[in-house]
């Protein structure tokens, strides 16, 4: 019979897996280093990547930027979408929109999934370029056949709501569903909005509340609401205004203004908390004025059908990464 490992063992044991992982690093990038002065894109690439995560080195913005440019002036595609996205947030360097579309588009013509989801988004979105929803979901379409989630959960979004493409729910749920099943949070909260609402599915309240648990897990405020909401109207289960203000509050506090407007009703009414009018009137204030600012971006949301002031929306819309 096989005993179990001591304490002391199992201690010794960490501390030999931690140096035979540091051993490994450190010989990686003393290859890569090397590799790279020869002019290896490859090398300079994985190079950059340690130095981005602080892989045996320390972290360095700079570093990151000067092996990605190597890299992608090679034409390596992987670089040409890093590079492209550091210029496109302003990581280390100067926003430059322009720039980041000309490396996204050097890097979608090789293929790169990535490079594809960021260029489509980027055509969505209108930044830094006309806005054509057709070539979005052409873009799209190329990444998702890759298995890219965001781009197949973006797809699912723009066949949801009929931009660049007819609408279509039942084609809307299967890009979902596959994006869901490797576990985007956003996809997720998609997919179960759309089973909240039989849109292309049975309506099912039980998969949606599966569904919005696994992405409110994750911290998504979209499902915190879309769940808040099920427990507050009594969707699928008790009504229960506790559970209910606990995930509203959760979502308030990262700005979703759904959330705000609904955790203001609950205040103003009394439910599941003690009535307080000026609290209520303080957050439909916050709500507000987070609509507003809301309205100046070009973020696509699709609000569906309740019949309370509680509203669930299906949150349509990725980061780039």
């Amino acid at each position: 019979m096989e005993r179990h490992k001591s304490k002391k063992n199992r201690t010794t044991t960490r501390k030999n897996n931690t140096k035979k992982t540091k051993t490994k690093t450190k010989t990686k990038l003393e290859k890569y280093k090397e590799d790279a002065k020869n002019g290896d894109a490859d090398a300079q690439y994985n190079l950059g990547q340690m130095f981005r995560k602080g892989e045996g080195v320390k972290k360095n913005i700079k570093e990151v930027l000067r092996f990605f440019r190597l890299s992608a002036k090679q034409g390596n595609a992987r670089a040409q979408n890093s590079l492209g996205f550091m210029i496109d947030k302003g990581i280390g360097i100067r926003k430059n929109k322009r720039e980041a579309i000309r490396l996204y588009r050097l890097s979608a013509k090789q293929g790169n999934a990535g490079a594809q989801h960021n260029l489509a988004m980027m055509f969505e979105d209108r930044e830094g370029i006309k806005r054509n929803y057709k070539e979005a979901v052409r873009l799209y379409r190329l990444s998702a056949k890759q298995g890219h989630p965001k781009a197949q959960n973006n797809l699912g979004a723009m066949f949801h709501n009929g931009h660049g493409v007819k609408r279509n729910y039942k084609e809307a749920v299967r890009l979902y569903r596959l994006s869901a099943k490797q576990g985007h949070t956003t996809a997720q909260n998609n997919l179960g909005a759309m089973f909240h609402n039989g849109h292309g599915v049975k309506r099912n309240y039980k998969e949606a509340k599966r569904l919005f648990r696994l992405s409110a897990k994750k911290g998504d405020p979209l499902a915190e609401s879309n769940l808040g909401n099920m427990f507050y109207n009594g969707y699928g289960v008790k009504r229960n205004y506790k559970e209910a203000l606990r995930l509203y509050r959760l979502a308030a506090k990262q700005g979703n203004t759904i959330a705000q407007n609904n955790l203001g009703t609950m205040y103003e009414k009394g439910h599941g908390v003690t009535q307080n009018k000026k609290e209520a009137k303080q957050l439909f204030r916050l709500a507000a004025k987070s609509m507003r600012k809301t309205k100046t971006k070009t973020k696509t949301k699709t609000k569906t059908k309740t019949k309370t002031k509680t509203k669930t929306k299906t949150k349509t819309k990725t980061k780039r990464k």
